[in-house]
């Protein structure tokens, strides 16, 4: 064997016992774009380089240990650095015939004066970048957000506070008509910047960025964080001059809806209420049903999951009702540990004491029982290009343009339901009133791994809306280790959070993470290095 670490060619189509780790095909489309996103201010990480040279190779580590060794969970989406400021972020490729609205409505929510409003829990969208090569595909740039539930909840007045940033992002969509269409668990997140002060391995969860040792994390109780509404692939702006929308079930992410099941199908709803369905029964099977000590929620909760929309109460008088539940809780109550009923006896002892020090020590503390975020801890929508000119891409730009609009007229219409609704054909159900000519996917598309992936048992779907060429394109078995709780994250704290700096002396692990930007890169523009450096 050469002493020369060999430049991989993953075009090769070796077996992965001849070469585990190689690139997945879905890894390819962002191998083939790292150059281009890189001269838009986003460096890929060293697998996907076009000099990438496998770290475990002439060493005893395995791949699966090597930081530049596992593929992603899911293919459509990657992580990336911001060249200039160093922040971590999502990129998220879409194809814009499937989900015509996604950056659209992602923008509306990311642009003022929608933007700046406390209540707005949608998660914010940097920039849409234009595929280079294929006139379909767009590439959205968020932060990097994590799972809501990971770190586990520690109290009750931890899940209190997640109940009333979920009741009141959703308020805040249906106040500005539009419909989200697809709530579950996998399609809400936190925004771990207050929590991780020093950021973790986007695909290793539990490691730092440098693969040094565990990435240590606050509580909920100790640095209040907020959480993100994501995935607009099947949401959708109404007009209400137009009155109650009534479409055709687009089934998303949980199944279990009323209005989804087969004798159902063929009758148009209205979608609002289905948000309600969705956003109570993510709540009733993550919370009611897996902890004790909520039983204050169950009232309300059993309304929001009612067989009949009609009956189910609309966001606002789930927002009242709630306000009343939440004042009328003790302070003992907030404070008591959230215990899962699944919980061995010796570990519930044991967890117990340790809760009563940590408890003793909020108190001396003053640490509300309640953790609400300021609003300094607000992900504010900035791109690579307004980072370093202060100047805005064609995605702000026309953000902008949505913001002067509504200015004029508010709420803009970006969708009408139809008088007469006819179904998407890129909608897979199991109406056999659709023709199959009619359709550009059908469940004979699918292999029985790839639908496993979208059923709602387990809610063991993407976290994002994975489009349905993607699905079919990656529905082959491959050996991949995911870690699905790494989605999304903010990178480094911006110097709007009153949270720690990133230092600016890197230690050499730091130096050696891969997401560290050599000074020798090519930056976006010859200016950026000298902007950095007197920064």
């Amino acid at each position: 064997m050469s002493s020369e670490t060999p430049i991989v060619d993953v075009a090769d189509e070796a077996s992965d016992a001849q070469f585990p780790g190689k690139l997945r095909k879905g890894e390819l489309y962002w191998r083939d774009r790292q150059p281009w996103l890189q001269e838009h201010g986003y460096m890929l990480r060293p697998r996907y380089r076009p000099d990438w040279k496998p770290s475990w190779i002439g060493t005893k580590r395995s791949w699966i240990i090597s930081e530049d060794g596992v593929s992603p969970s899911h293919h459509a989406i990657l992580d990336a650095t911001r060249i200039a400021d160093g922040r971590i972020v999502t990129l998220k490729r879409i194809s814009r015939s499937i989900h015509p609205h996604e950056a659209e409505i992602g923008q509306l929510f990311s642009s003022p004066p929608l933007a700046s409003d406390t209540r707005n829990h949608c998660v914010p969208l940097f920039e849409v970048l234009q595929d280079p090569i294929k006139e379909d595909m767009s590439i959205l740039v968020m932060p990097l957000l994590r799972k809501y539930n990971d770190p586990r909840f520690g109290t009750i007045g931890e899940a209190v506070e997640f109940f009333r940033q979920l009741f009141e992002g959703l308020q805040f969509m249906h106040k500005q008509h539009v419909a989200h269409r697809d709530i579950m668990r996998l399609n809400v997140m936190l925004d771990p910047q207050a929590m991780y002060l020093q950021l973790y391995h986007p695909n290793f969860c539990d490691k730092k960025l440098d693969m040094s040792g565990n990435a240590k994390h606050y509580t909920r109780t100790e640095r209040p964080t907020r959480y993100y509404l994501t995935d607009f692939g099947l949401s959708r702006k109404y007009d209400p001059s137009a009155g109650p929308p009534n479409e055709y079930p687009i089934i998303g992410g949980d199944r279990t809806v009323p209005e989804f099941q087969r004798e159902r199908m063929n009758e148009a709803c209205n979608p609002f209420p289905t948000d309600i369905y969705c956003t109570g029964n993510l709540i009733r099977e993550d919370f009611l049903r897996k902890y004790y000590g909520l039983e204050f929620m169950e009232k309300l909760i059993e309304d929001m999951v009612q067989d009949d929309p009609a009956k189910r109460p609309t966001i606002d008088d789930v927002v009242s009702r709630f306000d009343e539940i939440r004042n009328s809780l003790k302070r003992s109550t907030l404070r008591s540990r959230l215990v899962a009923k699944n919980e061995d006896v010796i570990i519930r002892v044991l967890m117990g004491l340790q809760h009563a020090f940590r408890t003793t020590s909020f108190v001396v503390r003053r640490l509300p029982a309640i953790p609400t975020p300021s609003e300094s801890t607000s992900i504010h929508a900035t791109s690579a290009k307004s980072v370093i000119f202060n100047e805005s891409t064609p995605s702000e730009a026309r953000a902008s343009d949505l913001a002067a609009a509504a200015s004029v007229a508010p709420n803009p219409p970006l969708f009408t339901a139809p008088t007469a609704p006819e179904r998407p054909p890129y909608d897979v159900t199991l109406d056999a009133k659709v023709p199959v000519t009619e359709a550009k996917h059908t469940l004979s598309d699918f292999s029985a791994s790839s639908l496993a992936e979208h059923t709602v048992s387990g809610c063991q779907r993407s976290p994002y809306d994975i489009t349905l060429v993607d699905a079919k394109l990656e529905a082959k078995s491959e050996r991949v280790i995911p870690d699905t709780r790494v989605l999304a994250s903010a990178g480094p704290v911006t110097t709007e959070s009153d949270h720690e700096p990133i230092p600016l002396d890197l230690t050499a692990a730091e130096k050696s993470s891969p997401h560290f930007v050599p000074s020798d890169a090519p930056p976006p523009q010859p200016v950026i290095a000298d902007l950095v450096t007197s920064a």
